[in-house]
């Protein structure tokens, strides 16, 4: 096998063929720069809904307060198991109103698990009518 070939080099792994090492994004030949791209696009997707849900729940409009509790959530939920420290975001939100700092959180994680439902269901459906049912 030629080593500069992307198929080559998106299997290769520990000097060994046919092992599995490479990023999704090396197989298809996407830049880091482009998958680095469409992360903070769907970052700022996630901020936008996440300060349109504590609009709705009377927490204000503020684009910095929704940055604030949405990087405070996301610090969280890097450190903890499972992605409980999303839950955190509730700490940085109104103390009188902890219930509905919950619930906000509760919506929100609600939205983005329907979203990722649709996608894949999406991607099923379109798999199954490009390549059919082999």
């Amino acid at each position: 096998m030629d080593p500069q070939d992307r198929h080559y080099r998106s299997f290769r792994g520990h000097g060994q063929p046919g092992y599995y090492t490479a990023a999704a994004g090396d197989y298809w030949g996407a830049s880091d720069a482009w998958l680095g791209r469409c992360r903070l696009v769907s970052l700022l997707f996630q901020l936008l809904r996440w300060r349109e849900i504590l609009r709705i729940e009377g927490f204000g409009n503020s684009l910095l307060q929704a940055f604030k509790t949405f990087a405070w959530g996301h610090l969280l939920a890097f450190i903890t198991p499972g992605r409980i420290g999303e839950f955190g975001r509730a700490l940085a939100l109104d103390a009188k109103r902890k219930a509905d700092s919950v619930a906000s959180v509760v919506i929100d994680k609600t939205f983005a698990v329907l979203a990722t439902a649709v996608c894949g269901a999406a991607g099923m459906i379109g798999q199954y009518w490009l390549l059919g049912s082999r």
